[in-house]
């Protein structure tokens, strides 16, 4: 069995501070868990060492964040995606999620696939930021520094042309590897590049979920002055929502979306998924997983 080493300490305390918040947010002892995009298992681990729940998945799209798969006594990460959960439905009784929706490209089909594997009664949180429309939406920045200092100006990602942030980083960095990876971050498909409004659609339009907080929040420190261009770019967009930086989410499944007779057909596709990687050691310790913990 391999294991995580503790990066407790290390963690950043925005990190810590969102561990906190869902420890005071959400009922975890004795609970089955999934984290939506776990990366490399840091609040997932927390979770399960520290809260007493029945058992930790974390789930992530990206081989390098856990790769290929670990697990502890009461946590298991795997590399999925989190618009095809394959799990059973009506399977978690708390699922959580931070920093990750604002990167997920089909949105409203992850969501239906969490309300799906959501027991009835069982409880979602989420907080995310930066959205994209944000001065610092396009990601590419120093986490560990408070000012939010960046290469590239308040909101330019939203109105430079690709050309103009290249020369822009030509000028400022000697690193080709960054460059590419902030015009990767920027137009590329790492974040859904979705508007205020679109998560509002998705989150608050539904008679199968009751949300019960729904926080649009403004980090005034970070906020700077709206550029004229964005303004003229995106007319239809109310200013203010150029202004918020994150979201936090919570709410309550309210009955079942999809019969449990499927729940036979989502543990063959979970198994299904993994046999493609020809890893026999892990095939054996998946076999026996799967079938103690669909079992229950």
């Amino acid at each position: 069995m391999t294991s995580v080493s503790d990066r407790t300490i290390n963690l950043p305390i925005w990190r810590v501070k969102f561990f906190e918040d869902l420890k005071r947010s959400v009922q975890l002892e004795g609970k089955k868990v999934l984290e939506i995009g776990c990366g490399d298992g840091a609040i997932a681990k927390l979770v399960a060492r520290q809260t007493n729940p029945q058992f930790v998945y974390g789930i992530d799209p990206y081989s390098y964040a856990i790769y290929p798969i670990y697990e502890e006594e009461k946590l298991m990460c795997l590399n999925l995606n989190a618009d095809n959960l394959l799990f059973p439905n009506s399977y978690f009784d708390v699922i959580f999620s931070h920093n990750v929706f604002e990167h997920i490209l089909d949105l409203p089909q992850a969501w239906q696939e969490i309300k799906r594997v959501l027991k009835p009664g069982g409880i979602f949180y989420t907080h995310f930021a930066p959205l994209w429309t944000h001065a610092y939406g396009h990601h590419y920045y120093d986490e560990t520094d408070e000012s939010f200092s960046c290469i590239i100006p308040p909101y330019g990602h939203l109105y430079m042309k690709p050309e103009q942030i290249n020369q822009l980083l030509k000028a400022n960095t000697t690193l080709r590897e960054e460059r590419k990876k902030a015009i990767r971050f920027i137009f590329g498909d790492v974040c859904n590049k979705m508007f205020p409004s679109e998560y509002r659609k998705v989150f608050l339009s539904n008679d199968d979920f009751k949300i019960e907080e729904y926080l649009e929040i403004k980090q005034h420190h970070h906020n700077r002055p709206i550029p004229q261009e964005v303004l003229e770019k995106y007319p239809y967009v109310p200013k203010e929502d150029f202004e918020i930086s994150g979201i936090t989410v919570k709410g309550v499944k309210l009955y079942h979306t999809q019969p449990d007779s499927e729940s036979l057909k989502e543990i063959y596709r979970f198994y299904a998924y993994y046999t493609e990687s020809q890893n026999k050691k892990v095939l054996r310790r998946l076999s026996i997983k799967i079938k103690s913990i669909f079992s229950g």
